[in-house]
């Protein structure tokens, strides 16, 4: 099947690129001034310490909606702190560093970066839902970020996606709160926590037991403040793609997992009970050196990575396998939910 130009990582159009929507890379702090280049402006970015150089900071999340003085952190679900004013700053092609803060840029420090691209920055009002929203989409990618407001209990919010999301993460930016994660295969009867190590839990107060649609997502009585984010992802042929599958309990030759692309970045939870030690795994391919078996070196949850190189996984023309039966990756009998973005030819 022939992929969409805008997402196509052949074209060079730098507004349609495939490379120019997501990226997935390894940087190196100075403790000055750091440009980090996307190759476009990204939207969220998550950034993660690696190696505990500087002191082994959580991820840190920030948007270009609630602007570059805040961002918030896994695994404490502390509400969303004021940062330093030349800590990050958004740039028309990347992220700028101006500080020494260890948690972003502390000289000699390994760190990742993810950066996913919405609408530049510029926002609209959405009207879709039972509360309005302050929304920017960018349908190309499959990606938006909403904040809202709501004070009611159960409401639904306008996604802008023109299809229903695959994926959804939800927290309230100004108290503290837990990451609530809505996967399509879980459904919306159950919930995950970005901020724990636990599994799937049945609940109606996260996601209203209410499946999203091509225009709404529903939101359950958790979710009440003044300033709610919500950053959602639809699944876009050749580019994304987000699902679940059962552990193999093979050391060598283990699950494969088809994707119809070669991924870029990977990251899986264990969701039938905990996930033992590392929760949220994520893999990206030039984190792990550009190696075919990416070994998991980086996760969402813990305060930096410390889990070497003992469990690999293979990233093929088409999705991956596992190569090991770690009780986080691939246990026999254990469920597994995961999402996966493409590798660019264009800017990797």
């Amino acid at each position: 099947r022939p992929l969409a130009t805008a997402i196509d990582p052949t074209e060079t159009d730098d507004d349609y690129v495939g490379g120019k929507q997501f990226r997935a890379f390894k940087y190196v702090g100075n403790d000055g001034t750091n440009n980090i280049s996307f190759g476009f402006k990204p939207d969220l970015v998550f950034n993660k310490d690696l190696d505990g150089i500087g002191g082994g900071y959580p991820l840190n999340v920030w948007d270009t909606t609630r602007g570059d003085d805040y961002y918030m952190r896994i695994p404490n679900g502390n509400a969303s702190t004021t940062s330093g004013s030349d800590y990050l700053e958004f740039t028309s092609t990347g992220i700028k560093l101006d500080n020494s803060w260890d948690g972003l840029n502390h000289s000699g420090g390994n760190y990742v970066a993810i950066g996913w691209r919405a609408n530049g920055g510029t926002t609209t009002t959405n009207t879709e839902g039972s509360v309005n929203n302050t929304l920017q989409a960018n349908q190309n990618a499959g990606f938006s970020i909403s904040q809202f407001s709501n004070s009611s209990g159960a409401c639904t919010i306008g996604h802008g996606l023109g299809k229903a999301p695959a994926f959804y993460i939800v927290k309230i930016a100004d108290s503290a709160s837990s990451w609530g994660v809505y996967h399509k295969d879980l459904g919306a009867t159950k919930y995950i926590r970005f901020n724990s190590l636990n599994g799937a839990t049945t609940a109606s107060n996260y996601f209203n037991d209410t499946e999203p649609t091509s225009t709404v997502l529903s939101i359950g009585g958790t979710w009440t403040g003044s300033s709610i984010m919500c950053y959602a992802w639809a699944e876009i042929d050749g580019y994304s793609s987000f699902g679940s599958y059962k552990g193999s309990g093979n050391s060598t030759k283990g699950s494969y997992i088809h994707c119809g692309f070669r991924p870029k970045m990977v990251w899986i939870k264990k969701h039938s009970g905990s996930s033992t030690t590392y929760g949220w795994v994520v893999l990206i391919d030039e984190v792990n050196d550009n190696v075919n078996k990416a070994q998991f070196k980086n996760f969402w949850l813990d305060t930096y990575a410390g889990a070497g190189n003992n469990y690999p996984v293979e990233f093929l023309s088409n999705g991956f396998r596992h190569r090991n039966n770690n009780a986080n990756l691939d246990a026999s009998g254990s469920d597994y939910i995961y999402g996966v973005g493409r590798r660019s030819k264009q800017l990797f």
